[in-house]
């Protein structure tokens, strides 16, 4: 058998209702980048305020002319809740084998 050929990668399809900015090779600018990378810094990704998420997503979507995914499971997992009854008992952690052993 000769060689595998590579796995290539094909991003999501581009909006067709907003014109892209970077011509027909759809290259992202290094503004474009930028910005989107700005926006992933400075938003708070572990809050629980979906609306500040979801627009936050919308905005990087819409800055690389993607699509927003329509179907399948959500891009915003909501967290599991936290049972404190069904929690098992913790089991002694190396710092606190430390502490017991040295102090």
């Amino acid at each position: 058998s000769g060689p595998e050929a590579e796995p290539t990668f094909d991003p999501p399809p581009r909006s067709q209702d907003a014109p892209s900015k970077q011509g027909p090779e759809q290259v992202v600018t290094a503004e474009t980048m930028a910005e989107v990378l700005e926006i992933i810094a400075v938003t708070p990704w572990g809050t629980d305020d979906e609306p500040t998420l979801v627009a936050a997503l919308k905005e990087v979507y819409a800055k690389l002319n993607f699509e927003i995914p329509k179907g399948g499971r959500s891009i915003l997992v909501p967290k599991k809740p936290n049972d404190k009854a069904e929690e098992k008992p913790r089991e002694a952690q190396y710092a606190d084998l430390v502490r017991e052993a040295h102090f």
